[in-house]
Formats: C-alpha cells, sequence, structure tokens
C-alpha cells in the first residue's frame, strides 16, 4: 500500500509538472543585444522579437546592454538564470573575442546552448558617393603613399569588421588607422558626415545605405558577386582571396537552459527561415537567411573560435 501510495503521487507530481514545462513562454521573454538601439544588431534583434511574439502569444523584450564589444550583454546572459526567459542575440564577434583576450568571464562556447543561428551578412569596405576612392586600388594607393594617414571606421575592437580590416592591411602590405565606433549605427553617420574617408562594414549594418546612393562599395567578403550588389566585386577578384568576413548573426541561451525551451525556439526559428515573407525581411535589411540547428550551429562556433585563435597567432588580430 506504501509503494502504492508513493507511485501515485510521483504520477501526480509528473502531471502538475507536465503543464508547467508545457506552458513555456508564461512571462515575457529578454533578448539581450550587446550593442546600442539603432545597431544593426538590435534592428534585427527587434524584428525577430515581433515575430517570436506573434508565435508564442507572449513578450519578447530587446535589452541593450552595449560595451566592450558585447562582452557586458555575453557575461550577463552567461550569468543569468537557465530558465529560457533570458537570450542573448550574438553574431560574429562572439567567436572572435577569445582571440583578443586570455582571459574572460565567460566561455563563449560552454556557457552557452546554442538555438540557431538565422543569417550572415558579408562585410565590405565602403567609402562616401563622393570620395575621390573610386576602387579598392586607389585606397591601397592612398594608404602606400601616407602610412598611417588613411582612417577607416568599424563598429568596434573585435568585430569581425575590424578583422577583416585587419587581415585586409596584411594583404595588401598597408598600414591605415582604425577609429572604432560604438555600433554600426554610429559608424555610418561618421562615413556620411566625413569623419573618416573609409569604413569596413556589413550588408547589415549599410545595406539601406548602399541601397540610397549615398556611399560607394568598393569589394566585398564573398565567394561571387552578390545578387544585392552584382557591380560590387569581391576581395578573392581583387587580388585578396584569403580574407575573412562573413558575420553571422544568431540566438544563444544560458548553459542549462531547458532542453524544450530551446527546441522549441529552434524549431520556431527554422519555421521563421522556411516563410518567405520572414525571409523577405531580412532581406530588407542586408541579411542573408541562413538556418543552422542547434547542433551545427554549436559546431561552427567551436571551429571558428579555434580558427580565429590559430589566425591570432599569425595576424595581430588586436592590432590598432
Amino acid at each position: 500500500m506504501r509503494v502504492l501510495t508513493l507511485f501515485s503521487a510521483a504520477l501526480a507530481s509528473a502531471a502538475l509538472a507536465m503543464p508547467a514545462a508545457a506552458q513555456w513562454p508564461d512571462k515575457p521573454v529578454t533578448i539581450v543585444v550587446g550593442y546600442p538601439p539603432g545597431a544593426a544588431t538590435d534592428n534585427t534583434a527587434r524584428l525577430l522579437a515581433q515575430e517570436l511574439q506573434k508565435t508564442y502569444k507572449q513578450n519578447f523584450i530587446v535589452k541593450n546592454q552595449p560595451g566592450a564589444t558585447a562582452q557586458v550583454a555575453t557575461t550577463a546572459v552567461a550569468r543569468s538564470e537557465p530558465n529560457g526567459y533570458t537570450l542573448l542575440l550574438a553574431i560574429g564577434s562572439h567567436t572572435i573575442v577569445p582571440a583578443l583576450q586570455k582571459s574572460l568571464a565567460y566561455d563563449a562556447l560552454e556557457s552557452f546552448e546554442a538555438i540557431a543561428s538565422i543569417g550572415t551578412a558579408a562585410n565590405m569596405v565602403l567609402v562616401k558617393d563622393d570620395s575621390p576612392f573610386k576602387t579598392l586600388a586607389d585606397v591601397v594607393k592612398a594608404a602606400k603613399e601616407k602610412p598611417g594617414k588613411i582612417d577607416y571606421a568599424s563598429p568596434g575592437i573585435g568585430t569581425t569588421v575590424h578583422v577583416t580590416a585587419i587581415m585586409f592591411e596584411q594583404a595588401a602590405g598597408i598600414s591605415m588607422t582604425h577609429v572604432p565606433y560604438s555600433g554600426s549605427a554610429a559608424q555610418v553617420q561618421a562615413l556620411l558626415a566625413g569623419e573618416v574617408p573609409v569604413t569596413l562594414a556589413s550588408m547589415l549594418s549599410f545595406g539601406g545605405v548602399v541601397q540610397s546612393g549615398k556611399v560607394r562599395p568598393l569589394a566585398i567578403v564573398a565567394e561571387k558577386r552578390t545578387a544585392e550588389l552584382p557591380n560590387v566585386p569581391t576581395f578573392k577578384e581583387l587580388g585578396y582571396p584569403h580574407i575573412l568576413g562573413d558575420n553571422w548573426i544568431g540566438l544563444l541561451a544560458p548553459a542549462g537552459t531547458p532542453k524544450a525551451a530551446v527546441d522549441s525556439l529552434a524549431e520556431t526559428l527554422r519555421t521563421l527561415l522556411a516563410s518567405p515573407e520572414f525571409l523577405e525581411k531580412l532581406k530588407s535589411i542586408g541579411m542573408n537567411p541562413e538556418y543552422r540547428p542547434p547542433a551545427e550551429f554549436r559546431k561552427a562556433m567551436k571551429d571558428e573560435i579555434a580558427t580565429y585563435k590559430e589566425l591570432a597567432t599569425r595576424v595581430p588580430l588586436a592590432a590598432n
């Protein structure tokens, strides 16, 4: 009788627990972004939050915690309760930072559950529409004539954009002066205002400005020319085949987050990325949609961390 009573109690407890788990999310979910409002990552997070709210009938709140190449936000999420209610919208710099700093407050891989990646955005070299630099060769020529005198902007030290710039300098045998800004929104304004003559940026942050004709892209990191910018040559075409700069964006959660929440979000993102309407929204902000499920996304991050750490032994990634 005692065994039966305990068994019945266990069944009752399981029955009570199941609805609670099935109700996730039953309160607002916070998506933390490591860049300021108006930045490309922030815009993506808000677009994603809108779509997730429609699916889950629950609020998804975007919280900006800029600073230290997203380390402030990343640390906060890594230390948050792993209950499915705090997420991180991460970008490619997440796997670069470990190559720049020996000591971090988190482990870029082990402190998180990979949910899914949703897309990539190629990096470019851009100038204003009235710039005397008509081609990438013009920039190289000027930089060789005036070493260290040509400024270029980036959205921050340690971003994929910054790494692309350093690799370009190394490959071209030039030295420019890095001017890091506090995110892509400030970087866009800096180029348009003439504060810097050259910028390296991702399609995610400059796609709309390029389409407006206010800036001129000189080169793009891609295997072949893109459909969006068919007249822009690739670095590879221009004689620089080994430059990296494919900036992914995806969702992470603190390590230990319930698998049910991770799987649910991953499946929701997969469904969204099969929707022509959502795909068009991503493309409109300069992103190339690309879904990678949890295991594949995690492996990609692991491989990138190893690649950038090895690269840092040959190229000064933290230069300038």
